[in-house]
């Protein structure tokens, strides 16, 4: 199971994004941080995931944002059900 984060560019696309995130990867296979920013976890491929959600050139779409795969190693502040849903989704693999 890997783990990967979601983050946009632009704030005005992220209740699209998040809708698809909550269709294409039910609970408990995510999780919002912020409102451009979200944990994805899975047996999944990096491209299907940018393909899912509909991350493409600006040619294509206005949609533009990054996807990241963890590595399992992380830092920093934040609330407690983030690192609880990293040491899950960590467990899994």
């Amino acid at each position: 199971m890997s783990a990967f984060a979601v983050i946009l560019n632009n704030p005005e696309e992220a209740e699209t994004i998040g809708a698809r995130i909550e269709r294409e990867y039910p609970e408990p296979n995510h999780l919002s941080v912020s409102p451009t920013a979200w944990l994805i976890s899975g047996d999944l491929l990096i491209q299907e995931i940018v393909e899912k959600l509909g991350l493409r050139t600006e040619a294509e779409s206005p949609v533009l944002g990054v996807v990241l795969r963890l590595n399992g190693t992380y830092a920093g502040y934040n609330e407690q059900s983030v690192w609880d849903w990293l040491a899950r989704s960590a467990a899994k693999a």
